[in-house]
């Protein structure tokens, strides 16, 4: 059974996260396997996420049909003294029965989605919120983490990108 995102299972970007002082935050909760990839283009910043569904790495039999995760991303901007939230992403659903989410998609509408954002010249970083959501097998739970940035050059270990 998919279940919907309300706003009281949101989970809110610790303040300190928002400084990049770190690229993980607290996870909460049964967590699985993520990490986030953000290629840096000209004129355009496009994030793939990749998220394990929690049940499958309990070691147990799943009494589940499967698991329902959300993320969104967002843009941070570099002014020059500070980070700041440039842009927020929708949030995006997916559904997987075990291992890796191959796809998210728009609440809504239900079609498959991914997360973009148009950006000028800068620098900028982008961080993921996760939530993987409770079944019979495991509780619900939620991480926060900067992506791996990747510009022409293939990834650039600085935790941002110049554009």
């Amino acid at each position: 059974m998919r279940t919907r995102i309300t706003a009281s299972m949101l989970c809110v970007v610790a303040a300190g996260m928002l400084g990049l002082a770190s690229s993980a935050g607290a996870s909460t909760g049964t967590i699985a396997a993520h990490n986030a990839t953000a290629t840096c283009t000209p004129g355009t910043i496009t994030v793939a996420p990749t998220m394990q569904v929690a049940q499958s790495v309990l070691g147990q039999p799943s009494t589940a049909s499967g698991q329902n995760v959300a993320y969104r991303a967002f843009l941070y901007h570099w002014n020059g003294s500070t980070w700041s939230v440039a842009q927020t992403g929708s949030w995006l659903w997916g559904y997987g029965t075990s291992g890796q989410v191959t796809s998210f998609h728009s609440f809504g509408t239900n079609a498959v989605a991914t997360t973009s954002f148009r950006v000028a010249s800068g620098y900028y970083s982008v961080g993921v919120q996760y939530y993987w959501y409770a079944n019979t097998d495991v509780g619900s739970g939620s991480d926060y983490t900067l992506a791996q940035h990747v510009d022409l050059g293939g990834p650039n270990g600085n935790g941002y990108c110049k554009l």
